[in-house]
């Protein structure tokens, strides 16, 4: 699923594999001023607060749009 942000961030939530065994990934890509210090950003944590706990503990979060910073 891919989702744009009012203000052009791109939200990226990717789904693998089925049943008990699905592993969601979770990444915003945008501006480098519109992430927190912790690398968290408000698209990623709205998303995250509306996922069902089963399914935000199978969730990896990459922070700061990019794993290599």
């Amino acid at each position: 699923m891919i989702l744009k942000a009012d203000t052009g961030e791109i939200v990226l939530f990717v789904s693998q594999g089925k049943g008990p065994k699905v592993r969601h990934h979770l990444v915003c890509l945008g501006r480098k001023r519109h992430y927190r210090k912790d690398g968290m950003c408000r698209h990623l944590e709205g998303f995250l607060m509306r996922m069902k706990p089963w399914h935000r503990s199978r969730t990896e979060v990459t922070l700061w749009g990019n794993e290599a910073r």
